[in-house]
């Protein structure tokens, strides 16, 4: 096994697809065909705050996510329970970042067919932002659609978002969207 394989586990007393990733593995560029690579500066330094990213399917991870994105989306935000909770977590992949036992950040990512996938329900809990913990919860998703054969990504970013996926290689494919709650949505995609 080399020091880029993913290292399979029990993840909450069930078999899982989960697997943990270290920050070396995470901070390697995922993104084929020079698409910019973010915040090139060593995370470990930078992000104090998480010790550890599982990527899976497990309930465990998929609970996680969900509190994430509860305190994140419904909570702070607003934004009613039906938008945040649509059903799709089931057959999702989720990136959860942990420090101890606690979910701190969370993406979910979707195989639309045809090697698209779609990342969205990005979520990052206040005492764990502009540390960088974004940033790695995105580039694990990355290397995890990249490991599926993804070609390419497509996802809503809140608009005050956009410039986060843009140093990320997203680019605007649309123009912005808003959802009953208020929220303007931006179309982005990325080629791997």
């Amino acid at each position: 096994m080399s020091k880029y394989d993913p290292l399979w586990r029990r993840v909450g007393g069930e078999t899982s697809h989960s697997f943990v990733m270290t920050f070396d593995q995470i901070r390697e560029d995922p993104v084929r065909n020079g698409a910019r690579q973010a915040g090139t500066s060593s995370s470990r330094e930078r992000c104090r705050v998480p010790d550890r990213l599982m990527v899976g399917r497990a309930r465990t991870l998929r609970d996680a996510a969900r509190l994430v994105r509860r305190q994140v989306f419904v909570d702070e935000q607003g934004v009613p329970e039906d938008e945040v909770f649509d059903g799709a977590d089931g057959r999702a992949v989720h990136v959860v970042a942990f420090t101890g036992e606690d979910p701190l950040a969370t993406a979910r990512c979707l195989e639309l067919g045809s090697h698209i996938w779609r990342v969205g329900q990005v979520a990052v809990l206040e005492p764990a932002r502009g540390l960088g913990t974004g940033t790695l919860v995105m580039r694990a998703a990355l290397k995890h659609i990249v490991s599926c054969g993804g070609v390419e990504i497509v996802l809503a970013a809140q608009s005050g978002a956009a410039e986060f996926y843009r140093r990320l290689g997203f680019a605007q494919c649309a123009p912005g969207d808003a959802l009953e709650s208020g929220v303007v949505l931006v179309p982005m995609s990325l080629t791997l």
